[in-house]
């Protein structure tokens, strides 16, 4: 009996330092040999930088190929300064990234004559025609432009009492839409 009460409290102590001397290793600061700072800033988020995506915008709509060039060359010096990686300075001098944000400043230009169009109660046809990059936008553009005109003309059923819907109802429908819709 005593034997086996021996070997329990055995256990017991050896249990006790093992466990203390995991607790101390699991304290223990670790040292990494050497850690490598990543950069402040990526590569996309150059490409995205509002300053970067309005100058290129201009540019486009001025069809100024000098000046998206600038803009890029400011995205370069930048990623310059950042010290990211080669692979993304290639990447920012290459075609593709031109290409790139020349594709993301018609798909805002779209974004924004859509939202002239839509408030002018215009014909959005020409704006895809325009500005094919966007293409993954006309249905919801098209669905919008939808309800507006159903609200439109369910306006212009109320202004025309019961009566069959005129151009008359449609005009003062539309005046009525745009005073309650449009910012002024």
């Amino acid at each position: 009996m005593k034997a086996i009460l021996a070997l329990i409290i055995a256990v017991i102590v050896g249990g006790l330092i093992w466990f203390s001397l995991l607790a101390d290793k699991s304290s223990a600061p670790t040292v990494t040999p050497e850690t490598v700072s990543a950069p402040v800033i990526s590569r996309q988020q150059i490409l995205h930088a509002t300053d970067l995506a309005e100058g290129v915008k201009q540019a486009v709509v001025q069809d100024n190929d000098a000046e998206i060039n600038k803009w890029l060359d400011k995205a370069i010096e930048l990623a310059n300064i950042a010290q990211l990686d080669q692979q993304d300075l290639d990447y920012l001098q290459s075609p593709a990234a031109k290409n790139y944000v020349i594709f993301h400043a018609k798909r805002s230009l779209f974004n924004d004559e859509f939202e002239r169009a839509y408030y002018a109660i215009e014909d959005i046809e020409p704006l895809k025609e325009k500005y094919p990059e966007a293409q993954d936008l006309f249905a919801k553009a098209d669905k919008l432009v939808m309800t507006r005109n159903q609200l439109i003309q369910q306006l212009a059923a109320e202004l025309s009492n019961g009566t069959q819907v005129n151009d008359e109802h449609l005009l003062q429908a539309k005046k009525l839409w745009q005073q309650r819709f449009v910012k002024p």
